[in-house]
């Protein structure tokens, strides 16, 4: 028997085939998206690099120069982070680190240094059933870094109290990863930690830039600074799975030590 025009079958077959149309270009466009990612993703690694170099290079330019000065700077505070998949949450962390002021040219300066800092999400999941009890599920990701920093900051004003900003990047060495998960039954909890850094790459490039105020304490200089560091690379070891980097913002206090 012949199929008549607007059967039931030739419908079928005009859905499977705009089905596998839609799937195709769905496809199409998730390559296209992956390689722009990939190729923005490579260029700020290549601005980094040359910011990174840059500021290695300052401290050789500046030899001549007699009003050249050394400092370290020690400081410590929060750290409130952020991964970029779905349903993650703020997780607070801590940061810490010293920072060497390579030269130091009348308002601008270059630093450099090692930093610790503590990034993660939380995500939680659960359900009310009313008199049958209630259910919930929370798990943290918590990665720790040691991270070199490389910035330049510029001083406003020639006052005792400075304001500045800053910016610049950092490349992060993964020390820990840990996950923690705390399941909640009926009032009756569950937890349990597990080591997940070998799901995560070892390293780990971001953008930095903030502001802050220095000002006089004694002989030395207090230090008060926010900073936000935008992540650039994509965390996650297996490459079938959504793209994760960090964002975290830092909240800090420290102190400024001439050392020549």
């Amino acid at each position: 028997m012949c199929t008549q025009p607007g059967s039931t079958s030739q419908r079928h077959g005009f859905r499977i085939a705009y089905t596998r149309r839609k799937w195709r270009m769905q496809e199409h466009n998730e390559k296209i998206t992956t390689s722009y990612l990939n190729h923005g993703e490579k260029s700020m690694k290549k601005i980094i690099l040359i910011f990174l170099w840059l500021a290695m290079a300052a401290p050789a330019l500046q030899a001549q120069n007699s009003n050249n000065r050394r400092s370290v700077e020690v400081s410590g505070g929060t750290n409130h982070s952020r991964f970029t998949d779905e349903g993650a949450e703020c997780l607070l962390g801590w940061f810490f680190g010293a920072e060497v002021v390579l030269c130091e040219n009348g308002s601008l300066r270059f630093s450099s240094g090692a930093q610790y800092r503590s990034s993660g999400s939380e995500y939680e999941s659960g359900e009310d059933f009313g008199e049958d009890g209630s259910y919930s599920f929370t798990t943290r990701e918590r990665l720790g870094y040691l991270n070199v920093p490389l910035e330049a900051r510029y001083e406003f004003g020639a006052g005792k109290i400075k304001p500045f900003v800053r910016g610049g990047g950092t490349f992060g060495l993964l020390l820990s990863a840990k996950s923690k998960a705390t399941t909640n039954f009926n009032g009756r909890k569950n937890e349990n930690e597990t080591d997940i850094k070998n799901l995560k790459k070892s390293t780990n490039l971001a953008l930095s830039f903030g502001g802050g105020v220095s000002f006089p304490l004694g002989k030395y200089r207090g230090l008060a600074s926010v900073r936000y560091f935008l992540g650039l690379t994509n965390i996650v070891k297996n490459k079938n799975a959504p793209r994760v980097r960090t964002n975290d913002l830092t909240y800090s206090v420290g102190l400024g030590i001439p050392i020549f």
